[in-house]
């Protein structure tokens, strides 16, 4: 039997980003990219507030928390970045 993985618990800091891929949306799940050029897995659930699933789009400034899963990072809180914060 493999190592099990568990989830790590959420990290506290916001992270900047963008919205960098959609093309699997009729899927569920789109991918951001923070500054660093990291990608994070981001799944409907994950989008709060006025930044809904349905209308985001590639170059769309998010911030988000995440956390490492067994399949990597994983986006939670997604919202639309302020104008102050781009």
């Amino acid at each position: 039997m493999g190592e099990i993985i568990l989830d790590t618990p959420l990290e506290p800091d916001w992270i900047l980003g963008v919205v960098s891929d959609t093309d699997m949306r009729d899927r569920g799940f789109v991918f951001l990219r923070d500054q660093a050029d990291m990608e994070y897995f981001a799944h409907r659930a994950a989008f709060d507030g006025e930044c809904r699933f349905a209308g985001v789009k590639p170059g769309d400034a998010v911030r988000f928390r995440w956390r490492n899963t067994s399949k990597g990072r994983r986006a939670a809180s997604v919202r639309f970045a302020t104008e102050e914060e781009r």
